[in-house]
């Protein structure tokens, strides 16, 4: 009977005893699979070179026991792919000739990690608890990845131009030019795609343990530094969620993220969806990445900014978030140490529609999820019964309006409309106030002794509407009011006409009310 795993203290020594006792217990893959999971406990606090020989250990233990487990095959890929420590990309290597049979999709890989090793490659012994090099069995991890690709013989001849580009390197050490020229030279020329081999990729659907509820109590913070909880984000189209952090040291994971998402912006310009799906990049690394920070990060790499398209931190409900969405990460301190490459879909309501995680996303794969959700949301708006009035008149627009909890239509329009102008907050009676003191100062007695009170109530007006615009993106109301502004003091003031000194006061009134605006339908669902 297998040693149960429910361990309240992890050690790295516990770790490697509970690994190698697994190992040989043919019937216990999940938990040595679970012990790879980049959330495991076992993984929290620790250093990041403690995290590589405890994963190391775990993967090569998947080839040791009595039946070597092909479930390990997307984790031994995932090292290949992204991966940047030579003892993990040397497990892996070993790990993918025993788990597997040899077929031209894995061989994209192996060239993937010959490319990281050929810019920081390390002597790595694979007998050795944590890969550490003896005297006699020490290897460069370059030399073991070059055993998988002899391995995979003809089926690595799909990767004949990209090895050849691979030897144009200045920077490959002799040893390493030599046994890449031997395996170009032996390579036979590509006829074709193998349509039998399988084509790994990230995608899936939705667990149901990643499918979160509802996320009401998560507030988070964009680039400008703006707040907004989870339902203002992700509810009402759907997003591109992936998540990153700018101190990642391994550019394959986090600035591959940021680039491919700017890209993806780029595909859904060019399909013609842009401002109807959202894309968003949440850090792992709150505490560290100021919007500041966030901004420039994703700015460097390409990435647009729009109302829908942000990047963004967590202020409140962090752990909640990561475990509604089950995230893989693990931290030392508030430093991650480990995570994964792991990026979601979300529909309309906010829910997990699709999960790409482990191996590199495709941004076609992606733009393929968004369409299908905008086609099915498009399909359900035109199955919906349709308003059998089409009115042309304004008087038959009101009479047409749709009722509101048994409210007549123009009863429910009218009350809609009272309750957008009437201040909701202390900040749009702020707006009312600073506006009602410009539209009353202009009648008192001896009116150009009182432009300090004007100037005083006009910056606060315009204070306030530049708040409401940030937190709405609605800017026009602000435009308006400092368009009123300078024709109250240039043309009212300055040239003491009544004409610039009213147009400017209802300038700032239409800015105004155009900033706390409330448009009719939302109230009338909110009623």
């Amino acid at each position: 009977m297998a040693e149960p795993l429910a361990i309240d203290a992890w050690t790295e020594a516990r770790f490697r005893a509970v690994v190698d006792f697994v190992s040989k217990n043919p019937t216990a893959p999940a938990e040595l699979l679970g012990l790879l999971e980049e959330s495991h406990p076992a993984y929290a606090q620790r250093g990041a070179a403690v995290v590589v020989r405890m994963r190391g250990h775990a993967l090569l233990a998947l080839m040791c026991g009595p039946n070597p487990w092909p479930a390990a095959l997307p984790f031994a890929l995932e090292e290949l792919q992204s991966g940047h420590s030579p003892y993990l990309l040397a497990a892996a290597a070993r790990v993918l000739q025993h788990v597997t049979s040899p077929h031209s999709s894995l061989a994209p890989f192996l060239t993937s990690a010959l490319t990281t090793l050929s810019q920081s490659d390390d002597a790595v012994d694979l007998s050795r608890y944590g890969g550490t090099a003896s005297d006699g069995d020490a290897a460069p991890a370059f030399d073991e990845v070059m055993r998988a690709l002899q391995w995979l013989g003809p089926a690595a001849a799909g990767e004949h131009g990209a090895l050849q580009t691979l030897l144009q390197q200045p920077g490959l050490a002799p040893e390493q030019r030599a046994a890449l020229t031997h395996a170009v030279q032996a390579l036979p020329k590509a006829h074709g795609h193998d349509s039998s081999a399988p084509q790994w990729h990230s995608s899936g659907d939705a667990p149901a343990s990643c499918t979160p509820t509802r996320l009401n109590d998560v507030l988070l913070e964009d680039q400008d530094a703006q707040r907004l909880d989870w339902d203002e984000l992700f509810v009402g189209a759907p997003t591109v969620l992936a998540f990153f952090y700018t101190r990642c040291d391994n550019a394959r994971k986090c600035s591959l993220t940021i680039s491919k998402l700017a890209r993806m912006q780029d595909l859904l310009r060019q399909a013609g969806c842009f401002e109807q799906v959202r894309i968003a990049a949440i850090t792992y690394d709150p505490t560290f990445d100021s919007p500041q920070r966030l901004r420039g990060y994703a700015a460097s790499r390409g990435m647009q900014f729009a109302a829908g398209h942000r990047v963004l931190r967590v202020i409140e409900g962090h752990e909640r978030l990561s475990r509604a969405l089950g995230l893989g990460v693990s931290f030392v301190g508030s430093v991650v140490n480990r995570h994964r490459i792991e990026v979601f879909v979300l529909d309309s309501t906010g829910q997990v529609a699709a999960v790409h995680r482990r191996l590199q996303w495709r941004e076609e794969e992606l733009l393929e999820d968004v369409q299908q959700l905008l086609s099915a949301s498009q399909e359900k708006v035109i199955s919906a019964p349709a308003v059998p009035v089409s009115p042309s008149t304004p008087s038959a627009r009101l009479r047409a309006a749709p009722t509101v909890r048994g409210i007549p239509g123009w009863t429910s329009t009218l009350l809609a409309m009272a309750i957008a102008l009437f201040p909701k907050c202390p900040i749009c009676g702020l707006s009312y106030l600073s506006m009602g003191s410009l539209v009353a100062l202009p009648q008192l007695p001896g009116l150009y002794w009182t432009w300090p009170l004007i100037a005083l109530a006009s910056m606060i007006n315009l204070a306030v509407l530049v708040w409401l615009a940030r937190r709405e993106q609605r800017w026009l109301g602000v435009a308006l009011a400092a368009v009123g502004s300078v024709m109250l003091f240039g043309w009212g003031a300055a040239l003491q006409s009544d004409w610039g000194l009213w147009g400017g006061v209802v300038l700032h009134a239409s800015g105004a009310l155009l900033s706390v605006w409330t448009t009719p339908q939302r109230v009338a669902q909110a009623v």
